[in-house]
């Protein structure tokens, strides 16, 4: 028993090392499903490990900003770039409402990329 759980400790790295690489395959299906992998996987992690620490900041914008700023990197990583038009409406102290057009489920990275 102690084996095979040592040998899954060493595979399991590898594993998370090749799904990450997915996103830069030249074949489009493949780059596609990497991607898809990717976001799923990050966003599974990040959700388990900041969970505790939005339940202990419960109604706290700055759970939004850290979700933000740590998925952000996900889109560098998926290889998409985001653009803003009429960012400078965002600039002002006033609400405002942001439009996504929801084609994809990558569209929540856009948003929080928007964020701060």
């Amino acid at each position: 028993m102690f084996n095979f759980l040592q040998w899954e400790l060493q595979i399991l790295p590898a594993l998370v090392v090749l799904v990450f690489l997915l996103p830069y395959s030249s074949h489009n299906k493949i780059r596609y499903y990497g991607c898809y992998v990717v976001y799923i996987f990050s966003v599974s992690l990040f959700a388990v490990f900041a969970f505790p620490l939005f339940l202990y900041r419960m109604k706290d914008v700055r759970n939004c900003v850290t979700a933000g700023n740590t998925l952000k990197e996900v889109s560098k990583i998926v290889g998409i770039k985001w653009e803003l038009r009429r960012g400078h409406i965002l600039q002002e102290e006033r609400g405002a409402v942001i439009v996504a057009n929801h084609q994809s489920m990558f569209d929540i990275l856009g948003m929080l990329d928007f964020w701060h």
